[in-house]
């Protein structure tokens, strides 16, 4: 099998869609898995940590979202301070308020990832190494429909444009995913 983000040969090695680091233990019974080469698979780990502290760290407000927030999230920043200050340096302080200042490039990195990996898991087929993706994503509240993991991932395709993915983490931060 080919692994999904750069086409390369994948091994035995799979990966889950959405990142295991997203959510609560005990993780779902239905968790996706796509094929990823070993490159690929670690590849993506610091950009995923970063994705986790931003994303659910800053901006998810449930309380499912706080449980991942409390453990695992807390004990990376009790190990490591290097995390701690790059989540709450992200908070920049401006005119009696504060503004999250983010790196766009690595957020979009992860949710075209997962993106890739809801294609190639739930269409029978991957995109095409080399498709250029556009993403946006947003704070919302949400009902959770469409879950395949719980309160803490949900996802569908696009209404609007089929090939695109939209999901939601927490029921707090929805990512619009798609092909250009």
């Amino acid at each position: 099998m080919r692994c999904v983000y750069c086409g390369a040969e994948a091994g035995n090695t799979k990966d889950h869609v959405p990142p295991k680091c997203l959510l609560r233990k005990p993780y779902p019974a239905n968790l996706l898995t796509v094929p990823s080469c070993a490159d690929c698979n670690s590849g993506f780990s610091k950009d995923e940590e970063y994705f986790r502290l931003i994303i659910v760290g800053l901006l998810c407000h449930t309380d499912e979202a706080e449980m991942l927030f409390a453990g695992p999230i807390s004990r990376s920043m009790d190990r490591n301070t290097k995390i701690e200050k790059l989540m709450f340096g992200a908070l920049q302080p401006v005119d009696g308020g504060v503004i999250l200042d983010v790196d766009y490039r690595r957020v979009y990195r992860i949710a075209e990832k997962i993106a890739r990996g809801l294609q190639s898991a739930t269409e029978s087929g991957a995109y095409p190494v080399d498709q250029q993706f556009v993403a946006e994503f947003f704070e919302v509240d949400c009902d959770g429909a469409g879950s395949i993991c719980g309160p803490d991932f949900t996802c569908r395709r696009l209404a609007d444009a089929p090939t695109g993915w939209e999901f939601t983490l927490f029921s707090s931060v929805r990512f619009f995913v798609q092909p250009t």
